[in-house]
This record gives structure tokens, sequence and C-alpha cells, in this order.
């Protein structure tokens, strides 16, 4: 049976695109954006203000903008300079910028009770939709459009991503239109409007050609003035010209060359010394520099930031062609000019090789900068600087008596300040070494601990108190070893490493230890000398000194000083009666019955009790029972805590006649530095000032110096280490 096809019933439903302007949409115009921003900043409909900034800033899909979440624009309760959105279409990400008014709009909209607990950043009207649909955004952007008088059919949702494009794009073509190059039939390229090539006002372009290089020549002639430099005439009789050539900005990634024609004049003064002379481009280029000053203002500093040879990297990449010998030269020629007089220093020294060659670094303490670089730590140095400055008022240094001493003869007039972290720390140093008398809690004690703490003599106590027989360890380690144990165990035992053990154990007898070869540093080069002096009856140690200087000594006093304490010593206790020696017995932690290294009491007397960790107090309790002097040292810096930080310096004398009843070397030796450097001290309490700033700036000088791998004097280092605007 034939069945007949019958034709398709269809609803009568109007097509969608009936009546509608299809196609792509017009981009807003500012007096538009402008005109809805007015309207919905007087009505403050916050959320529409902020969804209509955020979709000209984004240029999102309607799809992409309203499915935006709360932590996509905010983060820590501010909102982002910068965001990145992931679109549904090419699920690739967008990075766009969020304008400063967008931001604001977005930050009052975030206070609207509706976004309390909001996940999305347009939230629904009903709980089943999390977010708007992009028919309600295409019904708010026709309502948008109406208001301001636009007909509604020839814009849309695509009308917001196209404004934000166009304004740009109208933009560069308003910048550019003038640069418009053209191709002659000579092969040059040719620029219709010149004046974007000019380095300056007073040049007049001629043309802009091709190099055969690759680069651009710009050429131009200088306005003429014919004003003298010398005897300010002006001349109207033209002796001729003269070319100079100038390295300018690059353009599109390659290098630009300005030949300037400059007017030679002569000049008709009869008393003038000057016959004839050049039209000035000071604003434009200095004196026979090879580039124009905009671009050594760029070579300067990325000088100062990086340094030689990564500044010249990346100049070539920018399309500057400089050496970086070129950028260190041109660097420390900008760095003579001198800064605003300092009334507040910090003075410091740091290391061009440690333990051997110093140098000094200066600091202006107001306004945080570093002043000045001496290439060494020297008394005349720093004496002929402070001359140089006598506007100064303050000097804050360390404990060292060189700078005191430069201080007092080059600044009579300044304050000194001694550095108050110093000061602590050569009090934690003093109660470190009376510590030491307890023994030092380094590896396992391989002897008793009567043995590891007998000292024989009041001084030498806290440096042989933590030493060990060498000929006991060596007999100790290969008694283990005749045990069948390996190195490894005999180190976990020791606790000594295990390469040492199994050098140790290639010998029958310890090692001899080799001596350096003494230097003209040390007293000990001269010591026949210093022996037969001693006899001969010259016991005052600056004359000795004197003496040893004039046979070549270049060490200091105070460590010729040492050696003749150590002879002094000896004497005395050959004269005098065997004094008995107190055990000190070390002090042990409770809780683990591990000794208490002196490092650790040291740092942990001079803590407060608030801050103490129920760990710490409960070893400083352990180190106050068990030892006396520990109670007696802490109790001393506690108060002189209190008087660091009450910023009252009376009760210090008080501090320091305690400090020398105690009879405790360390401490009296301490108390009567701080008697010394009394008025330094003093200042240091009661005035804001330190040299924390200097020691900061040491710092940085020390990564500069290693980024330059050692190499860079101190010209250069200065030049890097002064602030830019002192260079420019």
């Amino acid at each position: 049976m034939e069945t007949s096809n019958l034709p398709a019933i269809r609803a009568l439903r109007p097509a969608w695109n009936k009546g509608r302007i299809v196609g792509q949409k017009r981009p807003l115009k500012p007096k538009h954006v402008w005109a809805i921003r007015v309207r919905l900043e007087l009505a403050e409909n916050h959320r529409d203000l902020a969804l209509f900034n955020l979709a000209i800033d984004s240029k999102l899909r309607g799809c992409d903008l309203v499915k935006m979440r709360v932590v996509d624009v905010m983060a820590s309760g501010q909102i982002r300079e910068r965001a990145s959105v992931l679109q549904s279409k090419t699920q690739k990400p967008v990075r766009f910028e969020i304008s400063e008014g967008t931001r604001a709009s977005l930050a009052r909209w975030m206070r609207e009770p509706l976004m309390v607990g909001s996940e999305y950043l347009w939230p629904g009207r009903f709980h089943e939709r999390l977010h708007i649909s992009t028919r309600q955004y295409a019904r708010i952007v026709r309502d948008w459009v109406t208001s301001i008088g636009l007909e509604a059919s020839a814009y849309g949702t695509h009308s917001m991503r196209r404004t934000k494009v166009t304004q740009i794009y109208r933009l560069c073509l308003t910048l550019c239109g003038g640069t418009i190059l053209k191709l002659e039939n000579s092969g040059g390229i040719v620029v219709s409007s010149k004046k974007h090539w000019s380095p300056g006002g007073e040049v007049s372009i001629q043309s802009v050609e091709r190099s055969d290089s690759g680069g651009w020549i710009v050429s131009g002639s200088l306005t003429p003035n014919g004003i003298c430099p010398d005897c300010g005439l002006h001349s109207r009789r033209r002796h001729g010209w003269r070319r100079r050539r100038l390295q300018d900005y690059p353009a599109h990634g390659d290098e630009v060359t300005v030949d300037l024609a400059i007017c030679r004049w002569r000049c008709q003064a009869p008393a003038c010394p000057r016959r004839t002379f050049s039209d000035q481009i000071a604003s434009i280029a200095r004196p026979f520099a090879r580039r124009t000053s905009r671009v050594g203002e760029i070579v300067t500093h990325l000088g100062h930031a990086t340094g030689g040879r990564p500044a010249e990297r990346l100049l070539h990449r920018l399309g500057l062609g400089v050496s970086d010998d070129t950028v260190l030269r041109q660097l420390k020629n900008r760095a003579q000019d001198s800064g605003e007089s300092p009334t507040v220093i910090g003075i410091d020294d740091w290391s061009w090789r440690k333990s051997q060659t110093y140098g000094t670094i200066i600091v202006d303490l107001e306004r945080r900068v570093v002043i000045d670089i001496l290439e060494d730590r020297d008394v005349v140095s720093c004496t002929n600087w402070l001359k140089r400055h006598p506007e100064v008022e303050v000097i804050s240094r360390d404990r060292c008596g060189l700078y005191a001493q430069a201080a007092r003869q080059g600044a009579p007039q300044a304050k000194q300040v001694a550095d108050r972290f110093h000061i602590v720390q050569n009090l934690r140093q003093a109660i470190e070494e009376q510590m030491n008398l307890h023994g030092r809690a380094t590896g396992r004690a391989l002897l008793s601990d009567a043995d590891n703490i007998t000292a024989a003599g009041s001084l030498l106590k806290s440096r042989l108190a933590h030493r060990t027989s060498r000929e006991e360890i060596f007999t100790t380690i290969h008694a283990l070893r005749n045990q069948g144990l390996s190195c490894s165990e005999i180190g976990r035992r020791t606790g000594f490493p295990r390469r040492s053990i199994a050098k140790w154990l290639q010998f029958e007898t310890p090692p001899d230890r080799r001596r350096a070869a003494l230097k003209r540093t040390s007293p000990w080069y001269f010591e026949e000398f210093l022996r037969q002096s001693w006899k001969d009856g010259i016991r005052n140690g600056s004359a000795l000194f004197r003496m040893i200087q004039e046979r070549g000594y270049e060490g200091s006093q105070s460590h010729l000083q040492r050696l003749l304490a150590g002879w002094r010593r000896a004497e005395k206790q050959t004269k005098g009666p065997a004094v008995e020696h107190q055990i000190l017995e070390p002090v042990r932690d409770p809780e683990t019955g591990h000794a208490i290294s002196p490092v650790i009491a040291a740092a942990l007397c001079i803590k407060p009790r608030g801050k103490l960790t129920p760990d710490q107090a409960r070893k400083v309790d352990a180190l106050k029972a068990g030892s006396p002097a520990f109670a007696t040292m802490r109790s001393l810096a506690m108060r002189f805590n209190g008087i660091l930080r009450g910023r009252q310096a009376d009760p210090l004398p008080a501090w320091i006649d305690n400090a020398i009843e105690t009879d405790l070397a360390p401490i009296v030796r301490f108390a009567r530095t701080l008697n010394r450097d009394f008025d330094a001290v003093k200042n240091a309490i009661e005035m804001p000032w330190s040299n924390g700033q200097a020691e900061g700036q040491i710092n940085r000088l020390k990564t500069l110096k290693r980024a330059m791998y050692g190499r860079a004097g101190p010209e250069l280092l200065r030049a890097r280490m002064l602030p830019f605007r002192h260079t420019d």
C-alpha cells in the first residue's frame, strides 16, 4: 500500500531575527560611556555601575562576565589591580587590568547586603540561579543604551567588548598618524611627519632614512642662536657648520643615530678670548657626549641597578649598542656629585677580604642613604673625611676605638653614640665567657666530667675547660676499633666525624699539629728579641711595641699585650703560692639531662622572663640553681635591659659599680669598658640613633661586591652604593 508524503506541520512562530539588525554591533563612544556612568552614579545603582565598568575593562563575552566569581577580582579583602578569567569558549585564560574607577565601584558593590556570603559577583534573583543569565545581562545593556537616547537594536553585549578596543585603536592612530612611512624610489624610507623623531624642541628634523646596517639615520639641524658661551654677546657672523652624531632612543628595535648640523659663529667682541664657538645643545646632550642625555640616563640607571655586563646585555636587547666599559665609565663619572650635607651619620667597617683588609662605610641616618665609601679602615682617612664635613652633629659607631679616636680628632663638636646592639652583644659575650668555666657541650665527652672541666689558671679556665687530651682520645678511638667497631659506629659513640676517625686510625701515634709559618703580624715572630728585652728589664708594653715596630712588626699592640700577659702570669705562678681552683660542674637540663652550653646560657641570660618559652624558663631556673654566677649575671642583664629600654642613663653609673663588685672577670672587664666610653653609651641610651642602617647597607654592599665577583674597586662600589639621585 502506497503512503503519500504529507507536508510537515510547523508552528507559525516569527523568526528570532525578525525586525532586528544583525551583524556587528557598534561600540560605545567616550561621550556615551560617560553619560551612562553619570546616570548610574546619580541613581546610586551600584551593581549596574560595577557591571558596566568591569564589562568595559575586561572585554569579556557575556557568558564569561556573568559567571565571574568574587575571588576573581578580590583577594585579602582588597580589589585586585589585575585579574585572570578562563574563557568558556576557547578554554584559554584572558588577563585584564582593573582601572581605579572600576575598583572603587566594585568595592561599593561588595559592601551591599546582597553580596554577603555570595560566591558569584552578580548573584541572581532566584535561589536556583546562582548568577544572572546572559539574557538578563542583555536586557541590562539595552536599558543602558535606551537611557541615553540610542537605538537599542544597534547596540548589544558585544558593544561592551568593542568599546575599549576601539578607543585604544583610535588613540594609537592619533599618536602614530604622523609617522606613517612611505617607500621612495631610491630605496630609502622617509617619514611624512618628522617631529616625533626629534630629540628635543630645538632640533628641526629634515629627513629620516634607513642606513645600510639596518638602523635609522635622523638628519636634522639645531636652531641657531649665536650666543657666545664666554662673553654672552649675540653674534650674527657665521663661520661655518659642523656635524655631530648622537645615539638616540631605538625605533622598532633598531638603533637610531641623530646627525645634527650645528652652526659655528665668530665672536665679534674684541675682549673675548674665544674667537669661534658653536651653538650649545646642553638640553639634548652633554659636551663631547656620543649619545643624547635621555639615552645616557637609561644607561646610568641600568648600570647602577645591574652592573656592567648585565646592563650591556639588556641594552643590546633594547636596541642600544653600549659596551660594559662605557656603562661603568658613565656611572663613575656621574657619581662625583655630592648630595645634601649630613648632620647625623653612622660609620662602620666592612671587609674587602675577611680578617685581612677592611674599608669604611658612612651612612646618613636621617635620609637612610650611603654618603661615602672609604677604601681603608684608618684613623687618618676617617679624620680627614670628618674635617671636610664640619656640619656633622651626631656620629653613631660601634665599640671600635678607631672610629672613636677619629671622631674626637675630626669632629670634636659632634656627639658620639655607641651602637646599642653591639653593647648588648658585648654583654652576651662576657656572660658566655664566664659560663665557659662550666665546660662546653660539644660532641660526646670521651673523658669524665671532672677531667673535662679541670683548668690550670683563672684566665685559662674558659679556654681549657672544654679541651680534652688528644692522646687519650686517640687511645679511646683505637680501643673501640680493636673491638671490631666500624668508623661510623665509632663516630656515633664519640661524636667525631667519620673522616677524622678514619684518618686517625691510619696512625700509630697522635699526629703532630702543623703550626703555620710566623709572619710579621705576629709578635711571636720577634720572640727572641722580646725575651732578651724582657730579661734586660724592659717590661713596658708600649715601649716594646715601638721597638719591634722599628724592626718591621705589622701587628697590633693588643696582640703584643696578650703575649706579655702570659709571661706575667707565668712569673706570678712561679713566685706566688699554688692556688687550688674549684672544679665547676656543668649545669644540666633537668628534663633531658644534657649539659647546657655556654652559648645557650648566655642567650637565655639576657632574654626577659615574659619572652621565654616553658622549655627555656626551665633551663633558666636550672642555671640559676646550679650556678650562682649565672643568677648574679641575669640580675645585672635584666637591669641593663631596663636601662636601655627606659631611655634613662641615670642608673647606669650605679649599675657599673655593682658589676665591678661582682668579681666576675668578664663582667668586670665589660663594666670597665662601658665606663671608659661612658659618654657614647649614655648618648646611646638617651638618643634614638643606632648603627642598624649602616649594618643593613653593609649587607647590600656585600651583595653588590659578590655579584661583581669581588673585582669592583672603591670607585665603582661607591658609584653603585650611592643613591641614584646623587648620580644624576
